[in-house]
């Protein structure tokens, strides 16, 4: 099944959020109607939730509309509303893009964030503080992408704030992070200081910290010694690209950080530049580890390597509604997409337009069976390593990969987020938000759903297994089959 990502409708318009009032009760009953007509998914997680609850959470929000007049507490409130349905494939930004109007100069974005709140700690102090002997169990000076943090408990949290950064949107003890060390989750602010929630905090021999799941920060001095493993885990996490290579006698590793279309091409050429390996070494490890989706295409040159029978893939159906259609025409006009996609699109808006409010299929057919002539000796035994982060196109991978009696998945369960795809944008008609939400539904629903729910792992890597030992423990336990 084909995806469309983020097509948005209409023109984006510049707000400024420090002035910006809100009526946030209005932007709610919009947010409100047009997620229960055009969202997919609205109709499943409704039966699911059950009407009792539904209406409570309606009143609940109403009531608290009524006392936000700011943007930004406005779009909290709809999130909290949009998140009794699901997490994936959904959201709510702001229409907050510079593209309709002057871009601030760096006197005014530093004017703009100069009052945000500091930690009460000079940086010479924490310096000092720093070769104590009672440091607790997060605090140091860490590394980003972008900052050089610090990191100091401060009553019931760990407070990251910045040391070094570009000294426009950041400045000198700026709080950068927050962490409650009750629950071990909290809020890290973005480069715009807009919010992301984060629900876990992993530390890695005290060596590199992971706030959420893509947020790293490197350990800079200190007396811990480097371990060489977490340092390679780390290098491959973050790496984009993906990757082959030969890691024992036996065992070739295959990197897959991401499913996006853009790499479609490389994964292509890994594959026919080392069929010949691929096909003459007894074990292969597939490590999707962080793959949040992409496109379901991207994956398709590694199937035939591990296939052993027909892979049959239950395809979607797409709900029919104005606005959905209208994504589906901005497909079919824009020349940038390319033809086969746009081809693709105006089938499915001809169905759509006959049956409006109703979903259509996306395919003539539910099931698409796909067969390949050969069936290779080698590789014997596959290997996916998944996590909790693996999501969308790579979850479909895993449904489509774990048909071959060649492939066991090894790991945890995955992120949940592929039942709802195709996702569209629109815009308020205050000019404030982009609700994201879901077109297409597949056609596994309800009888198999991943949703909320994930894929299952053959084998489960538990907690005392390290994150960076898990491929070797995987290659273990193939090599001694």
């Amino acid at each position: 099944m084909k995806k469309i990502y983020l097509v948005v409708l209409g023109s984006i318009i510049a707000l400024n959020l420090d002035a910006q009032t809100c009526d946030c009760k209005a932007n709610f009953e919009w947010l409100k109607t047009t997620f229960e007509t055009n969202d997919a998914g609205f109709d499943y997680y409704h039966q699911q939730k059950g009407e009792t609850n539904y209406a409570l959470l309606n009143n609940s929000i109403r009531e608290k509309s009524k006392n936000i007049n700011t943007v930004l507490e406005c779009q909290k409130l709809m999130i909290e509303w949009l998140h009794f349905f699901r997490k994936e494939h959904i959201g709510l930004e702001l229409a907050n893009q510079p593209e309709s109007k002057k871009k601030l100069s760096e006197p005014e974005i530093i004017k703009k964030f100069e009052n945000w709140e500091k930690i009460d700690l000079e940086i010479s102090e924490f310096e000092k503080y720093l070769k104590s002997d009672n440091l607790k169990e997060y605090e140091g000076v860490w590394k980003g992408s972008n900052y050089t943090l610090g990191v100091k408990k401060v009553n019931e949290e760990y407070i990251g704030f910045i040391i070094k950064a570009d000294g426009v949107y950041w400045t000198e003890r700026q709080v950068k992070f927050r962490i409650n060390t009750t629950n071990n989750a909290g809020i890290y602010y973005m480069g715009d200081h807009s919010e992301k929630i984060i629900d876990r905090v992993d530390l890695f021999n005290n060596q590199y910290i992971r706030l959420g799941a893509y947020l790293i920060l490197k350990k800079q001095g200190g007396d811990s010694k480097i371990n060489p493993k977490i340092e390679s885990y780390f290098q491959s996490i973050n790496a984009h690209n993906p990757t082959l290579e030969k890691i024992s006698d036996n065992t070739l590793l295959l990197r897959i950080p991401h499913m996006w279309t853009q790499f479609k091409p490389v994964i292509d050429s890994i594959i026919s530049t080392n069929i010949k390996l691929l096909t003459s070494t007894e074990n292969l490890i597939i490590d999707i580890r962080n793959n949040g989706g992409g496109g379901d295409f991207t994956y398709e040159a590694i199937l035939p390597i591990i296939y052993t029978n027909p892979i049959r893939t239950i395809d979607a159906e797409f709900l029919s509604t104005k606005t959905n259609n209208a994504m589906l025409e901005y497909v079919v006009n824009d020349k940038s997409f390319d033809k086969e996609l746009r081809d693709w699109a105006q089938t499915i808006l001809d169905r759509a337009n006959k049956s409006p409010n109703e979903f259509v299929p996306i395919s003539d057919e539910v099931v698409t069976i796909t067969k390949y002539d050969t069936i290779y000796r080698y590789p014997k035994n596959v290997a996916i390593v998944i996590d909790e982060n693996v999501a969308s196109a790579a979850e479909q991978f895993l449904l489509d990969a774990k048909q071959s009696t060649k492939v066991k998945v090894f790991g945890t369960t995955s992120a949940g987020g592929l039942d709802l795809a195709n996702v569209n944008q629109t815009m308020s008609p205050s000019g404030e938000f982009i609700l994201s939400y879901a077109t297409s539904r597949s056609m596994r629903v309800p009888e198999m759903v991943i949703d909320e729910i994930g894929v299952q792992p053959d084998y489960y890597l538990d907690a005392t297994i390290p994150k960076y030992e898990w491929i070797n423990y995987v290659n273990k336990i193939l090599n001694e089959k």
